[in-house]
């Protein structure tokens, strides 16, 4: 085969143009035994940096310049797949390849090509010179003649693009992070070289700065800062705001490339070093030889470079050389490592496609402990650990507590070792994931050789759960899960908690104590928190109707439709109060025994005689119902409101009047104690402490139960005189089991949910704890 290949390693000036291609791709794994697999004779220019195949997918694709056309050779097995006529018929013909896309230049025209496995198909054509390109998820940022640009990646659409100012040309490659796309422009005219910030979705440029090295032609963005290479210095600068941070000495002519924690240079002499991306300190460096060609290749355990016409391989963290490969009777570079595989070219033209030898062995996937609960509300953060054991295409499959999968995610290509994947809490369908649901995953691989394998771990389970806790009483932390280890620290009733995992009778948590934080281990009964339904529990049989949510419906409206509370449809479908409802969403409505379908409500009769209300500024119902000496449910009944909903100024009342033989006879005046508020009262709280009802405070002092109380408020309790005290009811006693609320426990023994907050002085507005023993009153 024959190909010329104008494709770029780094951005240099010919014919009046300047290409690119992105660079060597670090941390591709390649593991050290790879052997040969494949040799292609070409027309590449050996050591140049403008002649480079393209592999993706074990699939070469060699651009053939004297051909005119694109073959795609099958890695695995040298067999011809396909071949592309692009009719090249000018000097000036680049090809390379970004993602799925292929892309060249001829004529005049850019064009993206796709494969679709027996062919080359095009995505589209552009008429016009590309000088350069990269792409960054879906979008292609290209430089055209004094411009750059943000194409589609797969429709070729222009979203935006940025004319330069006059005489300056593009001196860089394209790098990307924070929302940002960098570059350097060169103006000749005034000898000067400018570094480019602009915002990657509006084209707006952030900041400019002429502080950038005379040759600096590449850069690359990690953790805030801006790399650039110059002339014979590595330099940084500030993403957010272009500031100069700090340089340090190489040599001249090098190329550099990064992993999270290293700087790895390469001179063209053959000089590689290692240097620590914090501190700047040399932790080691190697000479590969007299000189050095090509790319630098870093994977998580090598440096891959050329040394005197061999190919070196180094160990990342040492230096040490670990493997030296020779091209009998030449001398050869690296081109990229890719997919697990390691492309070379020699002197004579010929292309090398290295990969591991006579691979049979299945991947395989070890599964860390799951974090054993997730709240709904921030399972997206519901991480997945797992050890892969060699590269492999991965997908995951989360299933139900019935085993059936909702949810397929596809990581794509992952390289051996460990892996932190998320899962972001919704179903196929976009449903969000619900409390008290568990899910198990099961994985899919298939290996760079097409081994593939299965893992399924049924035990490490993910249970949609809170992950928050409170204090119900002061208690210790310990520094382990018994009651010999060390104390921690006290921890205050009330206390928030998250928790991190559990045993048997323990917590482990995280909690702040006199604005300290805490990781340490707390008793489970004296955390409250909604426990985990037992998925193989037999649930109580309650009557129920299946009702599904229509436009304007709202928790009142449903609980009034079927003459059940609000609390009621919320432990029965396990609903956030606070998050709207869907239309269409399946609701469960419990207690609903010979209902067929949903009844209208009785409609009360109209009172005799109403007066209209013009609602004013600050109004509420309260203050209404207060004003005219009625209700308010006489007045949402009479006006069909939605008490959930504020009320609008103008709005017009029916206030229904109530007559003389109605109203009510005042009762002899209360005696009174004065009760000043403090931190942390409600009038739950107060009523609680004097024995009193919420709604006697209410009526005494005039209150808005809907504003909050001010510490040092002065309140009014009535006393009443004291009633004969009735006999004891009969009681049973209650352990709360996994899985109860207040609604479930009432149903059933029969009472009211305000009968067992009554008679155990609870505060409703706290979560019940597995174990706690509560007084059922027998009716």
């Amino acid at each position: 085969m024959s190909k010329k290949l104008l494709a770029m390693i780094s951005f240099t000036t010919l014919f009046g143009f300047i290409f690119l291609t992105a660079f060597a791709a670090a941390n591709v794994n390649v593991p050290l035994n790879v052997d040969l697999k494949q040799k292609i004779t070409t027309d590449l220019l050996p050591y140049s940096e403008y002649d480079e195949a393209v592999v993706k997918q074990q699939t070469i694709y060699i651009p053939e310049r004297q051909g005119n056309k694109i073959t795609a050779v099958n890695a695995l097995d040298g067999k011809v797949k396909w071949e592309y006529a692009t009719n090249a018929n000018t000097a000036y013909y680049s090809f390379t390849g970004a993602g799925d896309v292929l892309f060249f230049q001829a004529n005049g025209a850019f064009t993206a090509l796709k494969d679709n496995g027996s062919g080359a198909a095009i995505l589209w054509t552009k008429a016009y010179q590309a000088s350069g390109f990269a792409v960054e998820g879906s979008t292609l940022y290209l430089f055209k003649t004094g411009k750059i640009a943000a194409l589609d990646l797969q429709t070729g659409t222009e979203k935006w693009e940025y004319t330069l100012p006059s005489r300056e040309k593009p001196h860089s490659n394209i790098a990307f992070g924070n929302g940002k796309v960098f570059f350097v422009t060169d103006n000749q005219l005034d000898m000067e070289r400018k570094m480019y910030a602009i915002n990657a979705e509006t084209a707006q440029v952030q900041w400019t700065s002429t502080n950038v090295d005379y040759y600096a032609t590449k850069l690359a963005f990690m953790d805030g800062k801006l790399y650039v290479k110059g002339y014979k210095e590595m330099h940084a600068f500030d993403s957010v705001n272009g500031l100069f941070l700090w340089k340090f000495l190489v040599q001249e002519n090098f190329d550099f490339e990064m992993n999270a924690t290293t700087i790895f240079t390469k001179t063209s002499n053959g000089n590689v070093a290692a240097y620590d991306r914090i501190t700047k300190a040399l932790r080691w460096s190697y000479k590969t030889g007299s000189f050095s060609r090509g790319p630098l290749i870093v994977t998580p355990a090598h440096i891959i470079a050329n040394g005197d016409g061999e190919i070196k391989w180094l160990d990342s963290n040492t230096g040490q050389l670990v493997r030296n490969m020779t091209a009998p009777g030449a001398s050869y570079q690296p081109l990229r490592a890719v997919e697990g595989a390691l492309v070379a070219i020699d002197s004579s033209s010929n292309l090398y496609y290295y990969a591991s030898a006579n691979d049979t062995v299945k991947p395989s996937l070890t599964l860390e402990a799951i974090p054993f609960r997730y709240s709904p509300l921030e399972v997206g953060d519901a991480r997945v650990n797992f050890h892969l054991s060699e590269d492999a295409y991965v997908k995951m499959f989360v299933k139900d507590s019935h085993g059936l999968v909702v949810r397929t995610v596809d990581f794509g290509l992952l390289n051996q070792g460990w892996h932190g994947k998320y899962w972001d809490g919704k179903e196929e369908t976009g449903q969000t994931v619900t409390y008290g649901h568990q899910y198990t995953v099961a994985f899919q691989m298939k290996d760079l050789a097409g081994n593939e394998a299965t893992s399924e771990n049924l035990t490490k389970k993910m249970n949609i759960a809170d992950i928050r806790g409170t204090v119900v009483e002061e208690t210790i932390s310990r520094k382990g899960p018994a009651l010999t280890n060390e104390v921690l620290v006290t921890v205050p009733a009330g206390t928030q908690l998250t928790i991190l995992d559990e045993t048997a009778d323990w917590y482990k948590v995280n909690f702040y104590v006199d604005s300290r934080g805490f990781e340490g281990y707390i008793l489970k009964n004296a955390v409250a928190t909604r426990s985990i339904p037992d998925p193989n529990a037999t649930p109580e049989t309650i009557n129920t109707v299946s009702y599904a949510v229509e436009p304007g419906d709202t928790l009142w409206k449903i609980s009034h439709k079927f003459g059940v509370t609000i609390q009621a449809l919320v432990d029965a479908n396990q609903l956030d109060p606070a998050k709207p409802l869907l239309v269409g969403q399946k609701l469960t409505i419990p207690n609903a025994a010979a209902l067929v379908e949903p009844t209208q409500p009785t409609q009360p009769e109209p009172p005799a005689k109403t007066v209209t209300y013009t609602v004013q500024s600050g109004d509420t119902l309260w203050k209404i119902a207060q004003l005219h000496g009625v209700t308010i449910q006489a007045i949402v009944d009479t006006n069909q409101l939605d008490p959930a909903k504020a009320l609008m100024i103008g709005q017009k009342l029916l206030i229904p009047k109530v007559s003389e033989s109605q109203q009510p006879t005042q009762p002899a005046p209360l005696a009174t104690i004065t009760h000043t508020v403090q931190s942390g009262d409600t009038l739950w709280k107060i009523a609680q402490q004097h024995g009193v009802t919420i709604q006697a405070i209410v009526d005494t002092n005039q209150l808005d139960p809907a504003k909050a109380l001010m510490i040092g408020q002065k309140l009014l309790i009535p006393k009443a005189s004291e009633p004969a005290q009735p006999a004891p009811p009969a009681t049973i006693t209650h352990t709360v089991q996994s899985g109860d609320t207040l609604w479930k426990i009432a149903q059933q023994h029969g009472v009211t949910i305000q009968v067992i907050v009554d008679t155990n002085q609870l505060d409703p507005a706290k979560a019940l704890y597995i174990g706690q023993q509560l007084t059922i009153p027998v009716l």
